[in-house]
């Protein structure tokens, strides 16, 4: 109300303010769609300066800025500049616009987790505390809503929720009522719109059609990997495996993306596509000192998990090239006579990790044809 106020510059009528696009806008973003003139009232008079010869409310809240002519007009009060400082700022600032474009952020990012709720989500109640410690609860809207408001404030933008691990959340927990919402026919100005009347601030919502919802889920972990069926129907699902293009094709000579080609293909077969190495770990790999820690704590590790500390299949996802080395003494050196049932004992090679020619065998022997698929890959990317 202070910025149309401000904007207008001179006394105006309750239905000017009410009719401003500042207040129209303010009222979209806090879901307010009722008794929008009466809001309007209460606010102006317990603003009123406490000196008014026409707004006799006795319970008046600062800053108290506000005043009315006999003919109802409504205006700013004279001798408060003091307390506009920053209400000429923001109005300054909204009629300029942002210094720059890149700086306004359409999406929000955020992590499903157990304990996550629908609070965090959609709305729930929040403790708040004033100047004199005392404790009280205000219903505040979480990152959904939130970017939902904005994005009906600005329907010729897109906007974005990216939601991680959205497979470890609870969902009905989460959505809630908003579960049929989501859907691309139920979405706001659609044939089928769906409103809903939220449980905490009981008004109405509904989700707009230029928000998308991503999700990510990681399909290996299989603890995991089953989503509420009533999500998993809403959403399309795309499949995002290693990208080959984004590897080098020389690291000191080592053609990096055919050596990884090449393990993934053997963990593949040994285990499942499922387990098969991404392509992060490499991205920046520029020289050989570079890739050595990235076999050391990033593959091996992984590789120990995903067979279970099986070295011989780990030997045969490097092609036996020499990074695995087995002890065939060890038994016989502590065990001595009684070593019929004792495990073959297997050691990483550390020296090896130095060596060019080895990280080239992992892919070398193989025709250019085993790289078609790779190569057709890189082409398209």
């Amino acid at each position: 109300i202070t910025l149309v106020l401000l904007d207008a510059d001179r006394p105006i009528k309750v239905s000017d303010i009410t009719g401003h696009q500042y207040y129209q806008i303010k009222a979209e973003l806090n879901g307010r769609v009722n008794n929008l003139r009466a809001a309007a009232w209460a606010s102006l008079q317990s603003h009123t300066v406490a000196d008014s010869t026409t707004v006799n409310l006795t319970k008046r809240t600062e800053p108290l800025i506000f005043n009315k002519t006999e003919d109802s007009l409504w205006h700013i009060a004279t001798g408060v500049e003091e307390q506009l400082e920053d209400f000429n700022h923001l109005l300054a600032e909204i009629k300029t616009g942002p210094e720059k474009l890149e700086t306004i952020k359409r999406f929000e990012f955020i992590t499903f987790h157990q304990s996550y709720g629908y609070e965090e989500f959609i709305e729930g109640l929040r403790p708040v505390t004033n100047a004199e410690g005392d404790i009280s609860y205000e219903i505040k809207p979480g990152v959904f809503k939130r970017i939902c408001k904005r994005a009906q404030a600005d329907p010729d933008n897109h906007y974005a929720i990216v939601i991680d691990e959205i497979n470890r959340g609870n969902i009905s927990k989460i959505f809630g009522e908003l579960i049929s919402l989501i859907e691309i026919d139920k979405r706001a100005g659609t044939d089928n719109e769906l409103t809903v009347t939220l449980p905490y601030s009981g008004t109405a919502f509904s989700v707009p059609s230029n928000l998308d919802i991503i999700g990510t889920m990681n399909t290996a972990d299989r603890s995991l990997s089953h989503i509420d069926l009533a999500l998993r129907r809403r959403f399309e699902f795309k499949e995002l495996r290693t990208d080959y293009s984004l590897v080098s094709d020389d690291v000191d000579g080592i053609n990096v993306r055919r050596m990884l080609y090449a393990m993934n293909q053997r963990i593949t077969l040994l285990l499942d596509r499922d387990h098969t190495l991404g392509h992060a770990a490499l991205m920046k790999v520029a020289t050989l000192a570079e890739l050595i820690p990235v076999f050391k704590t990033h593959f091996m590790p992984l590789l120990e998990e995903y067979f279970f500390e099986n070295w011989e299949k780990i030997d045969q996802v490097f092609n036996n090239n020499g990074f695995i080395e087995e002890q065939k003494n060890a038994n016989n050196l502590w065990l001595g006579d009684s070593d019929d049932y004792a495990n073959k004992s297997f050691r990483l090679n550390s020296g090896a990790f130095n060596n060019i020619a080895l990280y080239q065998k992992i892919y070398a022997g193989l025709d250019d044809s085993a790289f078609v698929e790779c190569d057709e890959a890189v082409a398209e990317s």
